[in-house]
């Protein structure tokens, strides 16, 4: 069953970092192409969950071949989700190779032309160019392959460089930025410096979807996780979080201008900034705006209510009658306390102090 980290994420793998995908593969599918968004790269494998512990290729060939066709050297399978879409990342997976042809994990994938492909093989793998051929020789490859042709970025040939036949190895890649390091824990004790077999700098795929690749082998896959960086610790990885360097995990933002409340300048997008905004969550707030009786410094001059354009005449009571006289207005305000202790409002104009009109 694919587990998607999307809203209560969790760090895993170190401090800063936030598991987003944890697939262990439980329920049986075959095929499992077309299932919980995994799609397959070659028609004639659609790869199965059924009768392995994790996931493996329904076939065992290399023909026909070739980077850009519908063949065999593009047998992989990729979980093709918009949510599982990542730049700089961790990844860890089981991988378990049953003979002498190549296992691996593609990352970065746009597509079935272009992708990064970390791949390891106890013997066959594909050509790089067109991958018309089979290459035997044993090691690990970083393959790119862009618009259907494949360049080797790293390789570091040897046996010892192979997966052990039969038997479940953890495999490691972490792309940050261009960087991109690929390590293989061969003897089981964890991922060590002599242990990181292939090593890049490529900036073409900065993004991608992630998956499994198989060429000629009885190959399995398991366990497949992968963690993206947050720096701030808010549990919202830095690719999707709208202050990377401002704890919020609420990811609030009050103007939708893709900035979240927490690091922005002007969070309520009045074009005003907090630094002069004197309610920077309140967008009719800010110096300028129209003042109006409610209690509330709307123009910012540190003044409440003052000049406001639904202010009310008062004239002075002179005699006491409770309403106002003469025809000069003595305050304009917006309350009797706020005019004059003593006024109230005329009704129809100054008045002599006798008429209600």
């Amino acid at each position: 069953m694919l587990t998607l980290m999307l809203t209560l994420l969790s760090p895993v793998a170190a401090a800063g970092d936030v598991l987003v995908l944890d697939e262990g593969f439980a329920a049986d599918h075959d095929p499992l192409a077309g299932v919980d968004g995994w799609e397959a790269g070659w028609s004639g494998d659609g790869w199965r969950t059924k009768f392995t512990q994790g996931v493996r290729p329904a076939t065992n060939t290399d023909t026909p071949r070739g980077w850009a066709g519908d063949t065999a050297t593009r047998n992989h399978l990729v979980l093709d989700d918009p949510d599982a879409v990542y730049g700089d990342f961790e990844l860890e997976a089981e991988v378990r190779a049953g003979n002498s042809g190549a296992l691996g994990v593609v990352f970065r994938y746009q597509d079935d032309q272009n992708y990064y492909l970390a791949l390891f093989t106890r013997g066959d793998r594909p050509s790089d160019g067109a991958g018309s051929t089979t290459v035997n020789q044993a090691g690990a490859v970083l393959f790119k392959v862009q618009g259907g042709t494949a360049t080797i970025l790293d390789e570091d040939s040897g046996s010892t460089k192979a997966p052990l036949q039969n038997t479940w190895t953890d495999l490691r890649i972490v792309a940050v930025g261009s960087q991109i390091d690929v390590w293989l824990d061969r003897d089981g004790d964890g991922f060590e410096p002599g242990e990181k077999f292939l090593s890049a700098v490529d900036a073409t795929f900065a993004s991608g979807m992630v998956g499994f690749y198989s060429y000629n082998c009885s190959s399995e896959f398991d366990d497949l996780r992968v963690w993206l960086y947050d720096d701030d610790g808010d549990g919202v990885p830095d690719e999707r979080d709208n202050c990377p360097a401002d704890p919020n995990a609420a990811q609030h933002d009050l103007d939708g201008d893709g900035d979240g409340d927490a690091c922005d300048d002007d969070a309520d997008g009045d074009g005003h900034t907090a630094v002069t905004d004197c309610d920077d969550f309140d967008a009719a707030i800010h110096p300028g705006a129209v003042e109006t009786c409610n209690q509330v410094d709307d123009d910012c001059d540190n003044a409440v209510d003052d000049n406001a354009i639904d202010a009310t005449d008062w004239y002075v009571d002179a005699d006491g009658d409770g309403w106002g006289a003469g025809a000069a207005v003595s305050a304009t305000a917006c309350s009797e306390t706020a005019a004059d202790g003593a006024a109230v409002p005329v009704r129809r104009g100054g008045g002599d102090g006798t008429s209600a009109w």
